[in-house]
């Protein structure tokens, strides 16, 4: 699931009823895959947030969001 597998898809193809199962046995958090996790994250919601796009308050948040999200350090 490291390449970026589905895990509902995953756990179909092992047999295991609930993908909970399949995230227990085989998810587990990468430094790499958090870096990109936050990344993916901060470029979507600077792709809302365009001019025009959203109302005042929203706007405030969303720049607050992605100042927090650009500043995480991942452990």
């Amino acid at each position: 699931m490291d390449d970026g597998e589905n895990p509902v898809n995953v756990s179909s193809l092992l047999g295991h009823a609930k993908t909970s199962t399949t995230l227990d046995i085989y998810g587990h958090s990468s430094l790499e895959g958090k870096a990109k996790a936050v990344s993916r994250l901060s470029n979507k919601i600077k792709a809302v947030k365009q001019p025009g796009h959203c109302d005042i308050l929203v706007d405030k948040f969303l720049n607050e969001l992605v100042i927090f999200i650009d500043n995480v350090h991942i452990i």
